[in-house]
C-alpha cells in the first residue's frame, strides 16, 4: 500500500479508538494495531510496542484511583486521602479505566504502525502541496530513526570503554 493512503488509514484508526464507546470494539481495534505492528522488524519494534502498553498498563493502574464515581458496585474501599478524598475502585471507574487503557494503546499502536512501516520519503514526496516545507517534514519523520541510531553508538562506544 501506498504511504499516503496507510497514513490516512492509522490516523482514521486512531480516531475510531478516541471516539469509540464500546471496550470490545477499541480492544478489536487495538488487537488489529498491534498485529499490524508485529509485522515490523523484531529489533525496532520492541521499543515503540513497550512504550505503548506501559503507557496503557498505567492508565489502567491509577485511573481508577484517580477518578471517582459514585455508580457502580464499591470493589475496594482504601483510605482516605486528604486532597483526593477517599480512594474507593468501583466497577464503573474500572471499566472506565479499561476503555482509556485500550484507547490509548489503540493510539500508541498506531503511532507505532506509523514509524516502523510507512516509507516517509515516500510520503513527504507524495505531499504535493507541502513541497516548501519538505525539509521539516523529512527532518520531523527522520527523528526517531536517526536518534535509534545513535542511542545504539552510543551504547557501543560506552560498552567499549569498560
Amino acid at each position: 500500500m501506498s504511504p499516503g493512503p496507510a497514513a490516512l488509514l492509522l490516523a482514521a484508526a486512531g480516531t475510531a479508538a478516541l471516539l469509540a464507546d464500546r471496550i470490545w470494539a477499541v480492544a478489536l481495534l487495538a488487537a488489529v494495531l498491534l498485529a499490524v505492528c508485529l509485522r515490523a522488524p523484531a529489533g525496532r519494534r520492541g521499543l515503540y510496542l513497550f512504550g505503548a502498553a506501559t503507557t496503557a498498563l498505567g492508565v489502567l493502574g491509577l485511573s481508577p484511583f484517580l477518578w471517582s464515581s459514585p455508580d457502580g458496585t464499591v470493589l475496594w474501599t482504601g483510605p482516605t486521602v486528604p486532597v483526593l478524598g477517599p480512594l474507593d475502585v468501583t466497577t464503573t471507574e474500572l471499566s472506565e479505566a479499561l476503555l482509556n487503557a485500550l484507547r490509548l494503546a489503540a493510539l500508541g499502536f498506531a503511532f507505532a504502525a506509523y514509524a516502523l512501516l510507512l516509507d516517509h520519503d515516500r510520503l513527504v514526496a507524495a505531499a504535493g502541496a507541502a513541497r516548501r516545507s519538505a525539509l521539516a517534514a523529512a527532518l520531523a519523520t527522520r527523528l526517531v530513526p536517526s536518534l535509534e541510531r545513535d542511542a545504539a553508538g552510543l551504547l557501543e562506544s560506552v560498552r567499549g570503554r569498560g
